[in-house]
């Protein structure tokens, strides 16, 4: 009987062990993933920070080429982690790859508003001039001028639409953001993730005032 009592002692002790020890891999593979999905939730709170503060004195080529490295930096992060995943991982891997490439699929979709943006004040530019042309032509000069300016308003409407198309679309990504974020909550530190008040803002704007930019430069 003492006998008995020892040897479940035992298995008590070894399953405790299996246990404790399951439970700091688990910690250990938890902390290798979060330096990686920190850098990209700092990427896209930056990002909504461009988006939401009218005090952002940075020329569209910056903001393009901040936008493209970040998407690109991302990207690393997710082969690094797909890397280390495994079946045994995969409870923890697949809601983290998803959470980085929706911060992508964000991060693409603000650069083409943005794009977009800058077209619409590239149009309205080369509409002015146009227009300053027409005014100042001779009779001579009228009718290519006003086919000219014709083409320039034109392309004011097209650049609008194309960029009021765009805005759903960075509001559906960052919706999309929000869910996967859900899907990591309980697995990484707050400070780790993007902030739910900037994703909100962000969308805010885009859904408050959605033609705002463009109407201004028009």
């Amino acid at each position: 009987m003492k006998k008995v009592l020892v040897a479940i002692l035992l298995l008590l002790i070894v399953g405790a062990g299996y246990v404790a020890f399951g439970k700091y891999q688990h910690k250990r593979f938890i902390e290798a993933l979060v330096p990686h999905v920190k850098n990209a939730s700092l990427r896209v709170a930056n990002s909504a920070r461009y988006e939401t503060e009218e005090s952002s004195r940075i020329t569209y080529k910056e903001l393009f080429e901040k936008f493209e490295s970040d998407i690109s930096e991302v990207d690393k992060r997710l082969i690094d982690i797909q890397s280390l995943s495994s079946p045994k991982t995969s409870q923890v891997t697949d809601p983290t790859v998803t959470y980085l490439k929706a911060s992508q699929e964000y991060l693409r979709a603000l650069l083409q508003k943005n794009r977009k943006q800058l077209a619409v004040s590239i149009a309205v530019n080369w509409a002015n001039k146009s227009l300053d042309e027409l005014r100042a032509s001779s009779s001579y000069g009228f009718d290519f001028a006003m086919h000219s300016s014709d083409n320039a308003i034109k392309s004011v409407g097209d650049a609008e639409r194309e960029y009021n198309a765009s805005i759903p679309e960075l509001v559906a990504s960052v919706t999309k953001l929000k869910e996967s974020r859900e899907g990591v909550r309980n697995l990484f530190p707050e400070d780790a993730l993007i902030p739910v008040s900037q994703l909100n803002a962000v969308i805010q704007k885009n859904l408050s005032e959605p033609k705002t930019a463009a109407s201004q430069a028009k």
